[in-house]
């Protein structure tokens, strides 16, 4: 799964780095009995 942040498409799409990334890291958690994902950040 990929997962674009604000302006990051529109870097890979038109090659501009007028924005800068700006990453953060995502934490998941899923529930293995109903196959839930949970957002953790």
């Amino acid at each position: 799964m990929k997962i674009y942040d604000e302006g990051e498409w529109t870097v890979k799409k038109h090659s501009t780095h007028e924005k800068r990334r700006v990453w953060r890291k995502l934490y998941l958690e899923a529930d293995i009995n109903t196959y839930e994902i949970i957002l953790l950040s």
